[in-house]
């Protein structure tokens, strides 16, 4: 039975950081902050928690984040889950990030509007990540 990963965040954006990888290809980590509010059962006040989650977006998506998105901005991502495990000092840890095929800008750049016509380009050309052959569609 296939299953389905799909992801739908929407938060305020932390740090921001762009590479390229060997061949070339724009990448883009970002931390996005997402909170929860729920009333404490033993005293009665409202308690906030945020929870940061690890995002990467690759080439053309990862362009338009770099160009259009800001730390403190409120962004809504759509991608999949991806864990990754590895070892330090010989204990085995894992990592999970989410690995960004769609979004949309809610806070407009300073003194700009959120171009539409940008954000329907990244769609069309998104699908060509180099994990789009393990997720089905």
């Amino acid at each position: 039975m296939a299953g389905i990963n799909k992801v739908i965040l929407v938060g305020i954006v932390g740090k921001i950081e762009m590479r390229a990888t060997g061949s070339g290809m724009s990448v883009c980590n970002l931390a996005l902050a997402t909170s929860d509010k729920y009333k404490d059962k033993t005293t009665g006040e409202m308690v906030e928690t945020t929870e940061w989650h690890n995002i990467v977006a690759f080439g053309k998506l990862a362009e338009i984040l770099q160009r259009y998105v800001q730390k403190g901005k409120k962004l809504y991502i759509e991608g999949s889950l991806k864990t990754d495990k590895y070892d330090k000092n010989g204990e085995t840890r894992y990592s999970t990030k989410v690995i960004a095929k769609d979004m949309q800008l809610l806070s407009p750049k300073d003194n700009e509007t959120a171009r539409p016509e940008t954000v329907q380009q990244y769609q069309e050309s998104s699908r060509n990540t180099p994990f789009d052959d393990s997720i089905p569609f």
